[in-house]
């Protein structure tokens, strides 16, 4: 999807070297005209790092886009969401935007929840001075940052050491997917489903449609089973995309083998 809607080069930061099927990942990738750079572990007080899950901690990973000095700005993506339209408007703002975090779905301005962001979606400047300030914030116990993670650690670090607090993306531009058909859309002449983000990060709060896992897909819906992500208005869509990718590396792997086959996919009684 990135390389259907942006002009910019793609970076993969990756804490692996191959492929699920053993095949350099650099080299296979080339092929779509991406990056690799290696991403490394982050290392935060041990105090703190008792309070965060495995996944809370691999999170801070993502505190190294700020160490690319070799480009001018970045915009980062979350790996479990998709692009719709191109964002390449957004490099012409000043660093920091990111993503909102609202229940509400809404671009609301009113303190509390709707001024959190989300890490899914950031524009940023590499700087070294920035990503050593982040560290030494989050070895500053009294913040306690690690009660609602890296993201709250980012969000603190820019409001209250750099004293330039991040500015956040409106819903129409980018949202999580449980909030799908409830953003502000295009004022269009006709009603209708004209309200689809340009980033949509998650297809819904367990996220089973932006992933290859076909039987975390499969409910049981009075005494059938379903695939949901086949009345999920992106789950077709990001298969297609992943398949793809599939197809054009050459990966051989059974997991993705069998995702990507359109009978099993599109059959209700796989176990």
């Amino acid at each position: 999807a990135l390389q259907r809607v942006s002009e910019y080069p793609l970076v993969l930061l990756s804490n692996s070297t191959t492929l699920l099927d053993g095949t350099e990942l650099a080299h296979r990738l080339h092929r779509l005209n991406v990056q690799v750079l290696p991403v490394h572990d982050v290392l935060v007080p041990v105090s703190a790092a008792k309070k965060l899950t495995s996944n809370e901690r691999q999170a801070l990973w993502k505190l190294q886009i700020w160490r690319l000095t070799q480009f001018d700005k970045l915009i980062w993506l979350d790996s479990d969401a998709i692009l719709v339209r191109s964002i390449d408007w957004l490099f012409e703002r000043e660093p920091v935007w990111a993503q909102r975090r609202s229940r509400d779905c809404y671009s609301s301005d009113m303190a509390g929840e709707g001024l959190r962001i989300s890490s899914g979606l950031m524009l940023a400047e590499p700087n070294e001075e920035v990503y050593d300030g982040l560290l030494a914030y989050a070895r500053n116990a009294e913040t306690m940052w690690w009660k609602n993670g890296h993201e709250q650690l980012i969000q603190d670090f820019f409001d209250r050491v750099v004293r330039q607090p991040l500015r956040l993306l409106e819903t129409s531009d980018a949202a999580f997917g449980s909030c799908l058909g409830r953003v502000p859309g295009l004022p269009y002449d006709e009603r209708g489903a004209w309200d689809l983000p340009a980033f949509v990060h998650k297809s819904s709060k367990m996220n089973e449609c932006f992933f290859f896992d076909t039987s975390a897909q499969q409910v049981v819906e009075r005494g059938s089973r379903l695939n949901v992500c086949h009345y999920h208005p992106l789950g077709a869509w990001w298969r297609n995309l992943f398949c793809s990718a599939v197809h054009d590396l050459g990966i051989e792997d059974h997991e993705a083998g069998e995702f990507c086959n359109d009978a099993t996919w599109y059959s209700d009684n796989v176990v």
